[in-house]
């Protein structure tokens, strides 16, 4: 899948030293998520296997940019009820936020539901605290994200 400035595509093992430069050991990117920042190269590895593990078998991808071709993030959805669908992990490192990557992220997912899944709900919980979901949910409606 292609936004305007990302790629979203499952991730390979090489991603682990891009993940760990640009998330993994960024304390603003674990303080939202279930995991405490990794540091060591070895623990990156053994995350990206985890990782790629996951992916396989779930609606789960790494992002990268574009322009520098370095995986910044991850994202998934998954379906919590028949046809309902929402977010299963957004995340961006910091070093890329504010330029609007949320924004094309969260509408590329939205579409992966609506046109691939081929569902007419998708939930990305507002009360979830990132900059990133806070607030483009809170003040857009999915529709004009998802036509924009």
């Amino acid at each position: 899948m292609e936004t305007m400035d990302l790629i979203v595509k499952k991730g390979v093992f090489t991603d682990w030293k891009d993940l760990l430069q640009n998330v993994l050991s960024q304390k603003e990117s674990a303080k939202y998520m279930l995991w405490n920042p990794i540091y060591d190269e070895e623990h990156a590895r053994d995350n990206i296997k985890k990782t790629i593990e996951f992916q396989r078998t779930h609606d789960a991808w790494l992002v990268y940019e574009k322009k520098s071709n370095q995986a910044i993030g991850w994202a998934g959805v998954t379906e919590v009820k028949e046809g309902v669908w929402e977010d299963c992990g957004i995340v961006i490192g910091p070093d890329f936020t504010g330029k609007g990557y949320g924004r094309q992220l969260l509408q590329c997912l939205i579409r992966y539901v609506f046109e691939e899944k081929r569902q007419i709900k998708c939930f990305i919980p507002a009360e979830v605290e990132t900059r990133c979901q806070d607030y483009y949910v809170g003040r857009l409606d999915l529709f004009t994200l998802l036509l924009k």
